[in-house]
């Protein structure tokens, strides 16, 4: 049986009392881990090496010290590497990504353009 509660804004609530309450606010952290979990950096041999699009971080020594690189690219087969597209002026070209270290999926495109 769902409980209609009045809350303070004025709005009726149909949370289903208490109880309904705790599994709503389990069900949101549920959510909340899996959309975690979407955004964590996994290891490089666990990417999909199908041609899709992923983010990828390259870790690249300088004398210096090490740097963390993130950039977008994809595996090619063909060639038995991973790339990434560069852009110098209105020059599109692919450029091999040396020493992946990570991965993650790309978060979506924006819903509309600005």
């Amino acid at each position: 049986m769902t409980t209609i509660t009045t809350i303070p804004s004025g709005k009726a609530c149909t949370c289903g009392g208490v109880d309904g309450l705790k599994d709503r606010i389990d069900e949101l952290e549920a959510d909340v881990a899996r959309l975690k979990a979407e955004r964590e950096w996994m290891p490089i041999e666990s990417a999909p090496m199908d041609g899709r699009r992923i983010q990828l971080c390259d870790k690249i020594r300088l004398t210096s010290g090490d740097i963390h690189v993130v950039t977008d690219g994809w595996w090619d087969d063909s060639y038995d590497c991973w790339y990434h597209f560069h852009c110098e002026e209105d020059e599109f070209y692919s450029v091999a990504v040396k020493n992946p270290i990570s991965w993650m999926p790309l978060p979506p495109p924006p819903e509309s353009e600005q």
